[in-house]
């Protein structure tokens, strides 16, 4: 099995194990950059791909954890409604930067550890219920980044793992 790319991950397994899930890396030959590649590759639905937006404003990213099937997002219309932020500062925040130790093509719900809340302040994970087998990016800024996917139980299964790692820092509560 592919181990991940970096140690300050491995609560996605830690946390998957102690919630009971199955978990699993995929490593795949072709390289997907966006999710309807890695939907093509792996040969599933797009609903099933897990896309992970990250919009930052004066170096603070808020990330956005939704179906790849979804429309675009903006943060102008979310966050005001989710987080009490006003229109006009939600509309500064953009996608014209990802956190650290992600790409674009790489972006995944699992940040590394450490950039909650310095770099990453919230993840708002829709609020969704799909109960089948999804697939996320890891991470990562090498080739072989953009050559792995994780499978997951459900969308589900993401924010369990997420709020059990942050807590607080984790939002679940849109719907589109």
């Amino acid at each position: 099995m592919v181990q991940f790319i970096n140690n300050s991950q491995s609560y996605i397994l830690e946390c998957g194990r102690k919630l009971g899930y199955s978990l699993k890396i995929i490593e795949h030959d072709l390289n997907s950059d966006n999710c309807e590649d890695r939907s093509n590759i792996l040969g599933v639905s797009l609903r099933d791909i897990v896309k992970s937006l990250y919009f930052c404003s004066n170096g603070t990213f808020i990330g956005v954890i939704l179906p790849g099937d979804f429309p675009r997002v903006e943060p102008k219309n979310l966050f005001p409604e989710i987080l009490g932020m006003s229109k006009s500062k939600a509309n500064k925040y953009s996608l014209k930067r990802v956190p650290s130790g992600m790409s674009y093509g790489t972006c995944t719900p699992f940040p590394e550890k450490e950039l909650i809340p310095e770099e990453i302040e919230f993840l708002l994970v829709w609020n969704g219920s799909i109960e089948r087998t999804v697939y996320s990016a890891l991470g990562g800024e090498d080739d072989l980044s953009h050559r792995l996917s994780l499978q997951l139980p459900s969308y589900d299964s993401i924010y369990q793992i997420l709020i059990k790692e942050f807590g607080n820092n984790v939002v679940k509560s849109f719907n589109l």
